[in-house]
This record gives C-alpha cells, sequence and structure tokens, in this order.
C-alpha cells in the first residue's frame, strides 16, 4: 500500500488531484493502481499563528522499502502536478517492510467504491413515515419564526442574580 497524505490543501482538491494523477503514480511505481491511497485529513498548517493552506502543503508519501528506487521520480512529478493547487510544496517519504504491513480485505465486498458500485441514495424513493411533515406544513414551518421570549421561566428574577 502507497499512502500519499497530503496537508495544507482543501480535501476536495485533494480528491480531484487523486482522480486525475493516481494511475500516473501507478506507473511511476511500476505497480498496481490498486496500491494507490492519497489521504485529505481535515487540516490547517500555520506558521507563527497564521494559517498557510494553499500557500504551503506538505505531503507524506508511506510506501513499502521495495519502492525507494522511485522516490526523486515520483517527488518530481509530485512537485510538478501539485504547483497548480499550491505555492509551495514540500515532500517528506517514509518507507516501511512489507512484513510490518497488516490488512483485512473483506471479500463478500469489492475492494473499493466506485461510481459503478455506489448505491446513488439521491435516486432511490423513500416511503414517507407517518411522522413526516407534509409539504405544505414544511414550508409553514419555515415561514414562521418565533418572536416569544425564549428565556421565559428560564432565568432567575433580576434581584437574584
Amino acid at each position: 500500500m502507497i499512502n500519499i497524505t497530503i496537508l495544507g490543501l482543501d480535501q476536495y482538491t485533494i480528491a480531484f488531484y487523486a482522480k486525475e494523477n493516481t494511475k500516473n503514480i501507478a506507473k511511476i511505481y511500476e505497480s498496481n493502481d490498486d496500491l494507490i491511497n492519497f489521504i485529505a485529513p481535515e487540516n490547517y498548517i500555520y506558521h507563527f499563528g497564521v494559517e498557510q493552506n494553499s500557500w504551503n502543503a506538505l505531503v507524506r508519501v508511506s510506501a513499502p522499502c521495495k519502492f525507494k528506487p522511485f522516490e526523486k521520480t515520483v517527488a518530481e512529478y509530485l512537485l510538478k502536478t501539485l504547483k497548480g493547487v499550491s505555492i509551495n510544496i514540500s515532500i517528506e517519504f517514509y518507507y516501511y517492510e512489507t512484513e510490518n504491513h497488516y490488512e483485512y480485505i473483506n471479500k463478500e465486498y469489492p475492494r473499493f467504491l466506485t461510481k459503478s458500485n455506489i448505491v446513488d441514495i439521491e435516486n432511490e424513493e423513500e416511503e414517507p413515515e407517518e411522522n413526516d411533515l407534509n409539504d405544505e406544513d414544511e414550508k409553514d414551518e419555515e415561514r414562521d419564526i418565533y418572536l416569544g421570549d425564549v428565556f421565559a421561566g428560564k432565568l432567575p428574577p433580576d434581584d437574584e442574580q
């Protein structure tokens, strides 16, 4: 498994980047693209208390030791392709022995989610529950604003404070 974690970039930017670049990175590594994962944590990079996201990105590549010979080519590729979404980019490589990697793959399900095997719940019709509001009640509820005293009976009288 080759995990590429990108810190300091928006998660949607990384998702788009991963979609466009996974196959090319797999080719550089001379491996199957099923080995390549991108990780996009919700994060911020700070320098002297000033947010640096999109200005500075930190890429961390974690891979089995056997992929170390490809490091320079992968770094050059990442620097070249990420400069369209970040001003400054740093890359760190971390290697592990394959015997230090463990995983469980459930054979009852596809290995990865794809557009062809994801269930689109927006297109499935749901049966309304008895407690659901009908459309007219929902519209009225959106328009009605409570103008009363929401704290009535909740706060102690002024002389007790």
